[in-house]
């Protein structure tokens, strides 16, 4: 039957894959005006439903084996009848949340766009409470108080309301990506909001670090390896995140223009982020790299890892435990410096800017002139002031030499 265009025979999908070697171009069943199409590598192919009034009207319907004939045969009369009407006989691909929760969360994990957190929270949501909860719920039946019943009001008496909301934004993710590529015709959570269900307001967790517990930490990270003590130091220093700054490479790094650029694949957000370098942090940042080549390490990595790797976030925070002893996590330095900037007076969007948080396209274009001299200013007088608070550079890892702090060369 090689080079037939179209086979007339009753549509499954044992018939699919049998014909698949065929070389037909399409199935045609005689019952209802029902085509299957292969795709050129027989491995898949598309529905469609045809309309015969004067010129032929193909309709599309779905993609099998997403869309597999056991589930659509059964629909088909009601297609056939809507085709008539003129409405639309597409087929969602997914009954239940389960295969619709697989799927994104196969497609965010192959999504390089993406930061390895991103990803990985992502799965980890999808892991650990979506599927568990939801996998067996008919989309069509989908409704608020079903929603609130199996997954957020449970997930309320157990984690906190910023967590939760996190986890129905992934639902959400979700299900706007399956709507906008078609997978599914009608999106039930698209005017849904968090305070649908939620009456309280989410209230970011207030910092458990103070500036009075840096001469502290400053002695406790004296005492540390240098490569142990520097990451928090710079995360302290730049507001940068914990999984940002474990991953830093020297080559992102320009001595002469005194910036240090994180590019937007390794960022939250996905935006580039540029921070300033002012000179006791690139005296700092000098020494330690003698340090590293002292010991035999020329990688590109500040703070390698095994197989060439940076370290990985669990060695990093078995590093942070003597520190913190509980009381206090990697993020916590963060919302430090995020305090201190505003306590000196640093302005918000120069602020908000230095930690890479998304701003606003009309904020972006207020400061988009001037932000990085801004952004070079407030980090000056923020290092200069924790120095007067007991964090000086230049005593702080006794294993550097730093005995020229304060003359910086020429690069």
């Amino acid at each position: 039957m090689s080079g037939v265009q179209t086979i007339e025979r009753k549509i499954s999908d044992a018939a699919i894959r049998e014909l698949a070697a065929s070389g037909c171009r399409q199935i045609k069943d005689p019952r209802w005006p029902l085509y299957f199409r292969y795709h050129k590598d027989r491995q898949g192919g598309s529905w469609y439903l045809v309309r015969h009034r004067g010129k032929s009207a193909w309709s599309f319907i779905g993609r099998w084996p997403s869309l597999l004939a056991a589930r659509l045969l059964p629909q088909i009369p009601e297609r056939v009848v809507g085709l008539a009407l003129n409405q639309s006989v597409a087929v969602d691909h997914w009954d239940q949340v389960g295969p619709l929760l697989a799927w994104y969360g196969e497609r965010i994990q192959s999504d390089r766009r993406l930061s390895a957190s991103r990803r990985a929270t992502t799965k980890s949501v999808i892991k650990c409470h979506l599927a568990p909860a939801l996998q067996h719920e008919l989309i069509s039946q989908l409704s608020r108080d079903r929603l609130d019943e199996v997954l957020l009001w449970p997930l309320q008496n157990r984690y906190s309301l910023a967590q939760v909301r996190q986890v129905l934004a992934v639902l959400k993710r979700a299900f706007r990506l399956a709507t906008q590529l078609q997978k599914i015709r009608h999106n039930p959570l698209a005017d849904w909001v968090f305070s649908d269900f939620v009456s309280h307001r989410v209230t970011p967790r207030a910092g458990r670090l103070q500036i009075q517990d840096l001469s502290r930490l400053a002695r406790a990270w004296g005492a540390s390896p240098p490569d142990q003590a520097l990451l928090p130091l710079l995360m302290l220093l730049h507001g940068t995140r914990i999984s940002e700054t474990r991953r830093l490479r020297w080559r992102w790094i320009d001595e002469p223009s005194r910036l240090l650029t994180v590019p937007g694949a390794e960022t939250k957000n996905g935006q580039a982020h540029q921070i300033p370098i002012t000179d006791p942090v690139l005296q700092l940042l000098r020494a330690y790299r003698v340090y590293c080549r002292k010991r035999g390490y020329q990688g590109d990595y500040l703070f390698p890892g095994v197989r060439g790797q940076a370290v990985s976030k669990s060695t990093v925070q078995r590093w942070f435990k003597p520190w913190a002893v509980g009381a206090w996590s990697s993020h916590d330095l963060r919302k430090l410096a995020r305090t201190v900037w505003t306590d000196l007076g640093v302005d918000y969007f120069v602020g908000e800017a230095l930690l890479n948080h998304a701003l606003k396209d009309l904020d972006a274009a207020y400061i988009h002139s001037h932000l990085l001299s801004q952004k070079r200013q407030a980090l000056t007088h923020y290092h200069n002031h924790l120095a007067s608070r007991g964090l000086d550079l230049a005593q702080l890892l006794p294993a550097l030499d730093l005995s020229d702090l304060h003359q910086i060369n020429a690069a």
